[in-house]
């Protein structure tokens, strides 16, 4: 069990739109509402309000004419991932401070992703 200090920080909000993202076993795969909230182990109402926040987001899309949910092609999901290297905490720099052009950072920080 965690103790108190370590819990007051978990946000069960965030936790539970990560079951939703999660109960998906593939990018290919489609759920319907029911399904997720199963295996996310959620109301079908609450799975349903966490699906169209996703949805609208753009980390979801809803099968044309089902009513069934997949997730969206992976470029979006990174962003979720890659969300601290936009701020200066990770580049050392203080607020305000200029970016050096993406030629002078690291590969490592850039190659292969679409930031937007």
């Amino acid at each position: 069990m965690k103790t108190e200090v370590e819990s007051r920080y978990f946000v069960e909000a965030a936790a539970k739109v990560l079951d939703v993202m999660e109960s998906f076993s593939s990018r290919d795969e489609e759920l319907s509402i029911s399904d997720v909230a199963r295996r996310a182990d959620l109301t079908y109402s609450s799975a349903f309000r966490l699906l169209y926040t996703l949805e609208r987001r753009g980390y979801v899309s809803r099968t044309s004419g089902k009513k069934c949910y997949r997730l969206t092609p992976g470029h979006r999901r990174f962003r979720i991932g890659y969300a601290g290297l936009r701020t200066t905490r990770f580049r050392g720099k203080s607020p305000g401070a200029s970016s050096p052009p993406r030629e002078s950072r690291p590969p490592s920080c850039w190659s292969g992703i679409t930031m937007s």
